[in-house]
């Protein structure tokens, strides 16, 4: 497991020094992408527990921190795609029907 977290904050440090030299926003938003895939790992696989031993178990923040990783880890990938592609400059109609849309289940939800 060292070995793929050290690849993936390798890619994320990559990425923040990209984002230094080029002042890009897609490249700092890749960052924090692979920083929130970084805990997505770190938590979901029960890492975190494992250090800390049974103390941990009981304790809700670390259960609403996994809970909550996952939408963060999607927001910030899509945040990433989307400043990537250029998606809102490129195809603006789509994109605003998917807001749309997103924002109408969300407030269904």
């Amino acid at each position: 497991m060292d070995v793929i977290y050290g690849l993936v904050l390798a890619i994320m440090f990559f990425s923040l020094f990209q984002f230094i030299v080029s002042r890009e926003r897609a490249y700092l938003l890749n960052a924090l992408a692979i920083g929130a895939l970084t805990v997505l790992l770190f938590l979901n696989n029960h890492h975190l527990r494992c250090l800390l031993g049974d103390f941990t178990t009981s304790i809700w923040p670390l259960d609403n921190a996994e809970r909550l990783i996952y939408p963060a880890a999607a927001v910030s990938f899509i945040a990433f795609q989307r400043s990537l592609l250029t998606i809102p400059q490129n195809i603006g109609l789509l994109d605003t029907a998917v807001f749309a849309h997103a924002h109408s289940i969300a407030i269904q939800g």
